[in-house]
């Protein structure tokens, strides 16, 4: 326990000193660095990769899912013999990974075996990462790559949330540039890797009000984007057609209908209560709580489309409305894993990159410091 609270009070220390250099501009005079911090992170995080087997139970399900699939092909890969609680995305990146562990004859849960599984999610952090180094540069990189949460969770544990929050990221970043094809195309690929990216469907569609409808409105934009949002669909479609498409349906709603409790290890409003792993069926005055989990989703997401179309002419306001968004449902909703906070981290961060406020940045710190001690 001593270690957990020495890693905490670091990760808060690493926050307030970034933020301070960050404040005084010194990150822009340190761009030439930049390289070499990222190299630092990345070595951090093999050498975490390389000293914990991470958790065991998904370690072992990548794992399995890689050979499984390098085995089988897609078409074979999804059974009702066999465990699976992911969509196609992540597979095809396991493939390559099953392939690499074959063709170089790793040995299972060997340090070369476990520095491979974990690899997409420790490149997918320092791309994460890239994205706040475009206007400030070396220390707020430095406040998400040396962020203790972010870490342990694909370094340490081996979990993958960094490789679809690098979507949904994207998905932000030409929102802000008003590219909306590749908007559409990287909110398809998050999906594809984890159903979670539709919790960030609002944000889209608040995009999709601004770009779209109140900006210039044309019908000929209309039906430009209605194509180009359909052209996202069929490409996931597309992608999922090798594993069959039955298959790939039975799979979302099976992940989505998963876990009905109303907390899962998530220390939020349920949690609080002490409502771990209580079935979201039971009731509070005579209501269940999966009610009152559907209605704080419903909430938030008016709230973000309310705040949206306030700030109509503001377009760098997506990350933060992201980061709202996930986090206001984590907090009260129903069905929450402790990482489901996750990529509200990194919006959190890229929202103070593009309207710098001390009370994003605290929001930043204190939520990557509950979710380290949560995970």
């Amino acid at each position: 326990m001593l270690f957990i609270h020495f890693f905490a009070i670091s990760g808060a220390l690493i926050f307030a000193v970034c933020r301070t250099e960050a404040e005084r501009g010194r990150g822009k005079l340190m761009k030439n660095h930049l390289l070499l911090l990222f190299c630092a992170a990345g070595v951090l995080r093999i050498l975490a990769a390389a000293l914990s087997q991470g958790f065991g139970t998904d370690t072992a399900c990548f794992a399995s899912w890689a050979d499984r699939i390098f085995t089988l092909g897609p078409g074979g890969f999804y059974s009702p013999d066999v465990f699976t609680d992911y969509p196609p995305g992540y597979m095809y990146v396991l493939w390559v990974l099953g392939a690499v562990r074959n063709l170089l004859g790793m040995e299972y849960y060997s340090v070369p075996h476990l520095i491979l599984l974990k690899l997409p999610a420790i490149a997918c952090d320092l791309a994460c990462a890239g994205k706040c180094s475009q206007k400030q540069a070396f220390f707020l990189c430095a406040a998400y790559l040396f962020n203790p949460a972010v870490i342990l969770n694909s370094s340490v544990w081996g979990q993958v949330d960094s490789v679809f929050t690098l979507a949904v990221v994207f998905m932000c970043l030409c929102l802000i540039r008003g590219k909306m094809y590749p908007a559409y195309l990287s909110f398809a690929v998050g999906v594809l890797i984890k159903p979670q990216t539709l919790l960030f469907a609002p944000v889209l569609l608040a995009g999709i009000i601004d770009h779209v409808f109140l900006t210039d409105f044309s019908w000929q934009k209309f039906f430009k984007n209605l194509i180009q949002g359909l052209s996202a669909v069929a490409a996931l479609v597309l992608a999922s057609m090798p594993f069959g498409l039955l298959n790939v349906w039975k799979q979302y709603f099976s992940t989505v209908g998963s876990y009905p409790y109303a907390a899962v290890n998530a220390c939020n409003l349920w949690g609080l209560f002490g409502l771990n792993w209580i079935s979201q069926d039971e009731t509070f005055l005579g209501i269940p709580y999966r009610i009152f989990g559907t209605a704080a989703i419903a909430a938030a997401i008016v709230l973000v489309l309310l705040l949206s179309l306030r700030n109509k002419r503001d377009h760098e306001k997506y990350p933060f409305l992201g980061a709202l968004l996930v986090l206001s449902i984590y907090v009260f909703s129903v069905r929450m894993h402790e990482r489901y906070m996750y990529p509200g981290l990194l919006l959190l961060l890229l929202a103070y990159v593009y309207k710098p406020s001390k009370h994003i940045y605290l929001c930043y710190g204190a939520f990557s410091i509950l979710h380290f001690y949560n995970t």
